[in-house]
């Protein structure tokens, strides 16, 4: 027992995944404070209902613009690590040149196909007439925001995380300065509608600059042609890998606020709002792995793969896993006991209610813990298959159970759907990556044995 648990742990593998998401909390510990700071403000100055409008606008706009757009920063980083590892600066042009373009021309087509049917999702979503046309135009920031993937990949290839950190603190603290603004001098719901959107292209706008002043440092800016010819012809593999990857994480409803947009479907603009306290509480649990670790264990991974060394992706799951875990759990527990005091404190009394889904969905944040760097490792290795079919089946058993559930048991009925579709999530991922791991196993055997 002693052997393997040094076996285990004698490859310090874990340190550098810790490493850079020490460098990644100093923006996104930052940005979780303002998070914070700034629903207090809202919530208090807008009242249930109108925070309900609010967060379902901005919940609305980043779950079309999610299922919209390609996730080219994992073909950047996937295909661009072995790409710059050759110093082949032909095939990395290509593949920058490809992902731009398909991030421009879906953002377009999808901006426009929405437009059309915005009067129809707001009647859904029991949004009132008067806000339709703000509507439109949030939805317009779509663009912005697909338009940065090729900018996040770029950032993660080169191991960035520090420039990460930075363009993650831009959005809350306008975010956070404006809602005080507003707080103090009473502003109106389209006024906080109007915010929320100008910090989100702000953020997203200084991506895109710190990723080119970054290719302008590799001196790889003055390769970088963005002609459609490499639309056309793109890497072998590119199309297949970016047409799987949007279909695993339209389908990972940890990525968007779909749980958001769907209380407001069956429990109206209320619900709505007292889901999403509860949510941004609750992801004290699972933000943690997924907005430090996750982006940075993706970097490890893809040089993993690019170098040949998939042997050594399970100590690297097995280690961070074991000790974000730990560290979860305590969290959870303070939640359980404190979580009423926490919901009073920052959003009031009106939101008190917020505490039963509040401790759901922090269940299902631990269930998210116990798989958060497989995904990671099968996209890396290019095993796009076993994601989809993870999360086709993952979604499908949640948007049922939501249905059921929550017509029944209303809030905590949204928060048991995420614990199933946590639950199939990892068994799911677990079981795909424990046969990727097998085969890798297998593989270097065989080759062992051919040498000897």
């Amino acid at each position: 027992m002693n052997t393997a648990k040094t076996k285990l742990w004698s490859d310090k593998l874990w340190v550098r995944p810790f490493k850079n998401a020490g460098i990644l909390l100093l923006g996104r510990g930052t940005q979780a404070i303002l998070s914070i700071a700034y629903l207090a403000l809202a919530t208090r100055a807008l009242g249930l209902e109108n925070f309900g409008y609010l967060v379902l606008i901005h919940g609305l706009a980043l779950t079309a613009a999610q299922i919209i757009r390609f996730q080219t920063w994992q073909a950047v980083l996937s295909f661009g690590a072995k790409q710059i590892k050759e110093d082949d600066t032909d095939r990395f042009n290509n593949s920058i040149s490809f992902s731009v373009w398909l991030d421009i021309l879906s953002s377009v087509a999808g901006v426009i196909i929405l437009q059309a049917f915005i009067p129809r999702m707001a009647d859904w979503l029991h949004i009132p007439l008067e806000l339709v046309p703000m509507v439109r135009i949030y939805v317009l920031g779509i663009v912005i925001l697909i338009l940065t993937s090729v900018p996040e990949g770029l950032l993660k290839l080169f191991d960035r995380h520090d420039l990460i950190s930075v363009q993650t603190v831009i959005e809350p603290v306008i975010r956070f300065a404006g809602a005080l603004f507003l707080f103090s001098t009473n502003g109106a719901l389209i006024n906080f509608i109007w915010l929320w959107l100008i910090a989100l292209i702000a953020g997203r706008l200084a991506g895109i600059y710190l990723s080119i002043a970054l290719l302008k440092q590799k001196d790889l800016l003055r390769h970088i042609d963005l002609s459609i010819k490499h639309f056309i012809k793109p890497e072998n593999g590119l199309w297949r890998f970016v047409i799987g990857t949007n279909i695993s994480t339209s389908l990972n409803i940890n990525n968007h606020q779909l749980a958001t947009v769907l209380c407001g479907w069956l429990l109206g603009p209320s619900g709505a709002g007292l889901y999403r306290v509860g949510q941004q509480i609750s992801n004290i649990i699972s933000k943690p792995a997924s907005k430090l670790l996750t982006p940075a264990i993706y970097t490890d991974m893809a040089e993993l793969s690019a170098s040949g060394e998939h042997h050594k992706s399970g100590k690297v799951i097995l280690q961070t896993s074991i000790i974000a875990l730990g560290a979860s759990g305590l969290l959870f527990t303070i939640l359980v006991f404190g979580g009423k005091y926490v919901i009073t404190l920052i959003a009031g009394e009106e939101y008190i209610n917020a505490y039963p889904v509040m401790i759901t969905l922090a269940v299902a944040g631990l269930l998210q813990i116990i798989a958060f760097p497989l995904e990671p490792m099968l996209v890396s290795a290019q095993r796009i298959k076993e994601t989809v079919i993870t999360k086709i089946l993952a979604i499908s058993l949640y948007c049922i159970a939501f249905i059921v559930l929550a017509s029944s048991y209303d809030l905590i009925g949204a928060g048991l759907a995420m614990i199933t579709y946590s639950l199939v999530n990892a068994c799911l991922l677990w079981i795909f990556s424990a046969r990727y791991l097998m085969s890798v196993k297998a593989a270097s055997q065989q080759t062992t044995g051919a040498t000897n």
